[in-house]
């Protein structure tokens, strides 16, 4: 198991036998808020229909600029993968109505109620797996339905405090594209950046881009009127391709490949 030091305290990993899918959905529940800043949270627990089959998520993540939502499942990771998958075959299939954008509203009234029932009748839903420990073959087999999944993982003190690590994948909330980033035709592990005024780059000084769910560090370098970025250490990303990068809510950059050369 994990262990976990913070200011020379030490937290041990919770068993993932050791507790309920209802003590698991709680604990998510409280920490979404703080993990997933840029959505409103807010629980869901309608049965959703597809194709014969029904299923009942457990929570909503609404964007805050009412652009995008995600339907949430908690789960454990001892569940059968082919009950998880027939949840998720649901919540990508289903019709999402009027009537289900007033449950979330009636769940969380703050939630603007016109922005709420335009987005929700409108725009079909992201779907994310909050799974308790990495579980064989869960996000190869639901990505078939355009699902992600996270792995939350609780740790806890002597004295009960918790902490928790997130792995997995993260909904990424695009704020806006800030710059395309050009393969140089003749240096290796060089990306031109196309508009870098947009970036900001200062100079001397290490840029830091989300790629991979990981933080990646870049050094800028001029030639004449042009601006390069040159990763520091090994390359990340894959140098015959030209990426884009882009702004999250949080306000950090990150990196998405574009189509290959």
């Amino acid at each position: 198991m994990a262990r976990i030091v913070r200011k020379r305290t030490w937290f041990e990993q919770l068993s993932p036998l050791t507790f309920t899918e209802a003590y698991f959905e709680a604990r998510i529940t409280l920490h979404a808020p703080t993990i997933y800043p840029e959505y409103h949270v807010v629980p869901f627990k309608q049965t959703l229909y597809a194709d014969g089959e029904t299923a009942s998520p457990d929570l909503a993540f609404i964007s805050r600029e009412y652009d995008q939502w995600i339907v949430v499942e908690v789960e454990l990771s001892h569940h059968p993968l082919a009950h998880v998958e027939r949840q998720v075959r649901v919540f990508s299939s289903a019709e999402y109505t009027l009537a289900n954008a007033n449950y979330l509203i009636s769940k969380k009234p703050t939630l603007n109620r016109r922005r709420t029932r335009q987005l929700v009748t409108t725009e079909p839903p992201d779907i994310l797996v909050i799974v308790n420990e990495r579980a064989p073959n869960w996000e190869s087999r639901l990505s078939n339905y355009g699902a992600t999944v996270a792995i939350f993982e609780l740790f806890r003190s002597a004295r009960h405090s918790e902490l928790f690590r997130i792995d997995g994948e993260y909904p990424q909330h695009i704020f806006d594209a800030v710059s395309d980033l050009n393969v140089h035709p003749i240096s290796t592990n060089t990306w031109r950046v196309v508009d870098a005024t947009q970036m900001q780059l200062p100079h001397n000084t290490e840029i830091a881009l989300l790629y991979g769910q990981c933080i990646t560090h870049w050094t800028r370098f001029d030639e004449g009127n042009n601006v390069y970025l040159r990763p520091v250490g090994r390359c990340p990303i894959n140098n015959t391709y030209d990426h884009q990068v882009v702004r999250l809510r949080s306000g950090s950059l990150l990196l998405v490949p574009k189509n290959p050369k």
